[in-house]
């Protein structure tokens, strides 16, 4: 008899985000959709969390623990910073003004994973980094999302699959160590001037943006000397 493929749920890495705004700005296209979040109790705390990427058999999902509750966060960004509430509903559209969907859940089982076979490409200049994933923002016609965490005393800015040619069903992780970095939500760089600064503000458009998550640990997979 031939057997059954074998079909299993995929496992769930945690990886812990500085603030919940880190999730919302991750979450939020800036356009039309917007990713949901997801909610849930997780050892008498509620959890609220993104799901992030796929790693062979493993999903990541970005978390915060107790946020404040609602259905719903309010999510706008501008020149004067980034502001979230959390509502019971959607209100009237606004400019500028983003809803994120908070979906609650009852029980999910998914077991932990605490490791995931990533490939790690360390470059070493953290604007040529940045100036790559501009191009790939650009011709995606979207927003990218990098991230910020912290290994060793160290702070480094990471993407996952940067180079299509080398995508294959291993994730591979492009990092850059950051020779300063006061915590931001936003990189913006200017075409003209070829210029690139960490900043809170967003919607100028002589720039082009990356929107930050900020970890509040680095990810398992992630090691230096």
């Amino acid at each position: 008899m031939p057997s059954k493929e074998k079909n299993e749920a995929k496992k769930i890495l945690w990886i812990k985000a500085k603030k919940d705004l880190d999730l919302v700005r991750g979450a939020c296209s800036f356009d039309t959709y917007s990713k949901e979040l997801l909610i849930l109790k997780k050892n008498g705390k509620n959890i609220l969390f993104l799901l992030g990427e796929e790693l062979d058999d493993t999903t990541i999902a970005y978390y915060v623990e107790n946020p404040a509750s609602g259905r719903v966060i309010a999510y706008s960004a501008s020149s004067e910073g980034e502001r979230i509430s959390y509502i019971s509903r959607p209100m009237t559209e606004q400019l500028n003004l983003h809803y994120i969907n908070i979906l609650p859940i009852d029980s999910f089982p998914f077991d932990e994973s605490k490791k995931a076979d990533v490939i790690k490409v360390g470059i070493n200049e953290s604007d040529s980094l940045i100036r790559s994933i501009i191009k790939k923002a650009i011709e995606k016609e979207e927003i990218e999302r990098a991230y910020i965490f912290e290994s060793k005393g160290k702070k480094f800015i990471g993407v996952f699959d940067l180079f299509e040619e080398l995508t294959n069903s291993k994730k591979v992780f492009y990092y850059a160590e950051l020779s300063s970095y006061a915590e931001s939500a936003f990189i913006r760089y200017n075409y003209s001037s070829d210029k690139i600064e960490f900043t809170n503000e967003f919607g100028e458009h002589s720039y082009l943006y990356i929107k930050l998550v900020n970890l509040a640990e680095p990810f398992p997979f992630f090691s230096i000397q």
